[in-house]
């Protein structure tokens, strides 16, 4: 089952840790992953986008753990997540 086209969004503040991200999806999965580093960004791309996976980043600064997991909870039921 290929993800060529399925919607992801990567979301981390570290950016290099979030360019290795996107670059091994789009590499691997040949598609073009989503990126934001903050959950302001995040929020925006979500307006545009619905996606099948999403994959955050529970320790950013200026942002509480419950508040992205209800977030992606709330506005993506149907997505696969990978909590990391």
């Amino acid at each position: 089952m290929g993800f060529n086209k399925k919607m992801l969004l990567i979301v981390d503040d570290d950016v290099n840790r979030l360019e290795l991200i996107h670059r091994t999806l789009y590499n691997r999965l040949i598609t073009t992953p989503n990126k934001a580093v903050s959950v302001k960004e995040a929020y925006g791309n979500s307006k545009r986008s619905k996606f099948d996976l999403v994959i955050p980043d529970l320790r950013m600064p200026r942002c509480r753990r419950l508040t992205i997991v209800k977030y992606v909870s709330e506005h993506y039921p149907k997505a696969s997540k990978i909590w990391w």
